[in-house]
């Protein structure tokens, strides 16, 4: 009996030990480090730059860290490739770090909170790790959330300015923050990093044009105009004030300057815009497309564009277009 005791006391012992072994393991797994290229990097034969290059590894990309090296150098493995990659161009993570920074993202943009501060290619840290997340919910960016702003999050930034149609350099400026978090101008935060505007000096405001708003904007009224996604801005000229407001660019340039804002090509597409005239700033939509009559002919513009602003109505069906008043609401949240 004596020995029987002692022999399930030894059991329970032995699975206890492999139990804690097993553990051990994990915990030494989860906290195995790994050099995650910032930039595309070479793993060289030896640590010297001098040295033959075995394989480039694409930014974003992990490496088994063997070892600690010689100074400013990483012995690593990368599938089967075994050798050394300068400590100028990874980042030294975790497993677990590597696992927390690819769980599941939010739903919805809303639920990632207040906008991160403006941030560009070469940084790192919290905000971009949340740029990187709403770009993935809305679709733009396939790879893992590892705040680093590398090629890949460059990509990224550009495939949605190209799709907002505003001006495309992969730097997630005030702009692109503003549009792809939905939130005022105000609620972005600046940055040393990226070159801001001085704060406005006109409150955006959003015209009834139901309400007597046609009387606010005469016919033969100059105005500027600013387009909100790339913040283009050119001169233009009141033409009518029914339903809406027609308008013509005032000179050639004009013209150019808002032809670029549809990327070189005229469209019925809308755009949300500010207006600045007499002093106030307004909330506007506008399309692209010339048509109708005109009363400046040497401004390279056959016709006139279309201005809508809150409650306006268009000329066919009468009603109010609510394509329109999304980039009105759109253009109330931005400032001169």
């Amino acid at each position: 009996m004596v020995c029987t005791r002692y022999k399930a006391a030894a059991m329970i012992a032995a699975a206890a030990l492999i139990i804690a072994a097993t553990l051990g393991a994990v915990s030494a797994l989860a906290q195995e480090k790994y050099a995650v290229a910032v930039e595309n990097v070479i793993i060289r034969t030896k640590p010297s730059k001098e040295s033959d290059g075995q394989k480039s590894v694409k930014a974003g990309q992990k490496m088994e860290i063997l070892d600690g090296g010689t100074s400013g150098w990483l012995h690593v493995k990368y599938g089967v490739i075994i050798g050394y990659v300068s400590k100028d161009y990874v980042k030294v993570t975790t497993a677990s770090a590597i696992k927390a920074s690819t769980q599941s993202v939010p739903g919805s943009i809303s639920d990632l909170g207040s906008p991160p501060s403006p941030t560009k290619e070469g940084e790192r840290g919290a905000d971009v790790t949340k740029l990187q997340k709403a770009l993935k919910i809305a679709g733009y960016y396939k790879d893992n959330c590892d705040g680093i702003y590398g090629e890949k999050t460059v990509a990224a930034v550009k495939a949605f300015q190209k799709a907002k149609q505003m001006s495309v350099d992969g730097v997630a400026g005030p702009g692109t923050i503003r549009i792809l978090f939905d939130v005022p101008a105000s609620a972005v935060a600046a940055s040393a990093t990226v070159k801001t505007t001085s704060a406005s000096k006109y409150s955006t405001i959003k015209l009834d044009w139901k309400k007597g708003g046609s009387s606010a904007i005469p016919r033969g009224a100059d105005f500027k105009i600013k387009d909100v996604r790339s913040g283009r801005t050119f001169n233009a000229r009141c033409l009518y004030g029914t339903n809406h407001l027609d308008a013509e660019p005032l000179t050639k340039a004009d013209t150019e300057t808002m032809k670029q804002c549809y990327g070189g090509v005229w469209s019925w597409a809308r755009r949300p815009i500010l207006m600045l005239y007499g002093g106030k700033v307004y909330a506007a939509s506008m399309n692209g497309m010339p048509h109708g009559g005109q009363s400046i002919n040497n401004n390279g513009f056959a016709g006139q564009f279309c201005i809508h602003f809150l409650n306006s109505r268009t000329h066919g069906t009468d009603k109010v277009d609510q394509a329109h008043q999304a980039c009105v609401n759109e253009a109330a949240k931005a400032s001169w």
